[in-house]
């Protein structure tokens, strides 16, 4: 792993964040959080995938990654995430978030680097928006990078969630997310079902 990060080969940067990412996931040591590790060790093809037209919230990219803490990810965070293909996409037409996110899929079926086994990215949400809740098949692993921000599992309260945070969803567990005055900026995982149809979201508010 060292080798491959210290190398000036194209897309080595984008191998080094998956490797710190895989660090950081693996760290716990269950069988899952070992599977995501395996997963984001083997996602090395680049499947040319260019960015976008930048969304809206990505005026808030500098803000976090001045912000992102010292350690392992901080660096190839900020080396990878200004040349990534982030999107706006709502997963339902529904949930009143246009222009308020912003997420890339970086390994994954849809990603810039091909894995079956997971997907794995980066999601951005702007300051002072709600992420109404919402579930899914795949389950789901945030681990939170910079901006301090509320989680909520299926009708529990909200929980103050600080960077270096990881989140666990099981499989349909329902869950949302707020913001304050800070815009969060977080790794995610899905495993599992990785079918996007599989995705609800409810409408409901804090």
């Amino acid at each position: 792993m060292t080798q491959i990060c210290q190398s000036h080969d194209a897309g080595h940067d984008l191998v080094c964040l998956l490797d710190a990412a895989a660090g950081i996931y693996g760290a716990p040591g269950d069988p899952t959080a070992l599977a995501i590790e395996k997963g984001l060790r083997r996602a090395r093809t680049l499947t040319g995938r260019t960015p976008g037209g930048p969304p809206a919230a990505l005026k808030f990219l500098p803000q976090v990654l001045s912000a992102l803490p010292p350690g392992p990810l901080a660096g190839p965070v900020r080396a990878c995430a200004g040349s990534l293909p982030w999107a706006d996409r709502s997963l339902a037409k529904s949930d009143g978030m246009a222009g308020s996110r912003a997420y890339v899929e970086i390994a994954g079926p849809d990603g810039v680097v091909l894995s079956d086994a997971l997907r794995f990215g980066l999601y951005l949400q702007s300051p002072g928006h709600f992420y109404p809740s919402h579930n899914h098949e795949a389950a789901e692993r945030y681990h939170t990078l910079s901006g301090t921000s509320e989680w909520q599992k299926d009708d529990a309260p909200f929980q103050v969630m600080a960077p270096g945070t990881t989140i666990l969803h099981a499989p349909w567990q329902r869950h949302a997310t707020k913001t304050g005055r800070e815009a969060l900026l977080s790794l995610w995982v899905w495993t599992g079902n990785l079918d996007f149809g599989t995705y609800r979201i409810y409408d409901s508010r804090p």
